[in-house]
């Protein structure tokens, strides 16, 4: 996640011709939410893989695995292949969902919930940027300005910071003293 900072911060430096920069600031918008999005599988990856507790926590709280049948006979093949059908689904999550994703972090790490009101905002924005070759759904250029990614940076950056935080306070033995700053 910091590597991807960094690398946002080189490249909003660069010297581009102006008829560039639209589409570079589009590109690095975009980027910090995909930074944001491998933050959160990156994070409950490691924690279903190193804490069997959250792991069950995960399992018991995933709507897609409490709609799962099991019968008995199955029960120890099931719980043999428990841990790569937890990683092919954490996968397969759509991350920046994260109205989904928030609550189920949440309740498998047992944290509080971030505020995700102003990110979804982002999150819409960049769904045009992607899906829109950066136009809005009645077809006019988003202009993205300096100031808005760098706010859009430090927002991300102080979401994740909640998270680390909290994972600090609920899990001080597996951290060293690192914050992100911008």
């Amino acid at each position: 996640f910091t590597q991807r900072l960094n690398e946002v911060d080189s490249l909003k430096a660069l010297d581009v011709e102006p008829q560039q920069q639209p589409l570079l600031f589009q590109l690095l918008y975009s980027s910090l939410i995909t930074a944001l999005e491998t933050y959160l599988e990156d994070t409950m990856s490691f924690w279903v893989t190193v804490d069997n507790k959250v792991l069950r926590k995960f399992v018991v709280n995933c709507q897609e695995f409490k709609k799962q049948k099991l019968q008995l006979s199955e029960i120890f093949d099931r719980m043999d292949a428990l841990q790569d059908e937890v990683d092919n689904y954490l996968q397969q999550l759509i991350w920046h969902r994260l109205d989904k994703v928030i609550p189920l972090i949440s309740d498998s790490l047992d944290i509080d919930r971030p505020p995700i009101e102003k990110l979804m905002q982002h999150i819409l924005l960049r769904h045009d940027i992607v899906h829109r070759s950066g136009k809005d759904k009645d077809g006019y250029l988003l202009s993205i300005s300096i100031e808005e990614l760098n706010q859009l940076q430090k927002e991300v950056v102080g979401f994740v910071n909640k998270i680390e935080s909290m994972l600090h306070l609920r899990f001080p033995d597996q951290f060293s003293d690192q914050k992100i700053e911008f």
